[in-house]
């Protein structure tokens, strides 16, 4: 394909070339050759795609083999990256249960110094009046 493009681009410059020269014979002749090496490079193209398109049977079932087993690692990969974050999730929700029971230990203690400190007040006031 590159030559066929070389070729082609080659007898456009001749042709225009010939064009300025006066020679309108010889531009004729490098235009007829541009359209022949554009129609070469086509045919290398068409007949090139079909000969490497072509592809035999062992060597297409091993293909679809190395796909079978990239879908299956694919496959494992994201169960792996599922459980990973099922675990996370699992770790987060621990976390805020403890610290849930944390803060209403925490609200229970001053709850029960508060009391605490309300008895001493009214055991201090009730000694004041006697």
């Amino acid at each position: 394909m590159p030559l066929g493009a070389l070729l082609t681009t080659g007898a456009v410059i001749l042709a225009a070339k010939s064009l300025r020269a006066g020679h309108r014979k010889d531009a004729q002749k490098w235009f007829r050759y541009r359209v022949g090496f554009q129609g070469a490079t086509i045919v290398a193209l068409v007949v090139g795609g079909y000969y490497y398109g072509t592809v035999d049977p062992s060597t297409k079932r091993a293909n679809e083999d190395i796909l079978k087993e990239k879908a299956k690692l694919r496959e494992r990969l994201w169960i792996e990256e599922l459980e990973r974050r099922d675990a996370e999730a699992k770790m987060r929700k621990r976390r805020a249960e403890l610290a849930r029971a944390k803060k209403l230990e925490l609200e229970q203690k001053q709850q029960q110094q508060q009391q605490q400190s309300a008895s001493l007040v009214e055991a201090q006031s009730g000694e004041e009046e006697k």
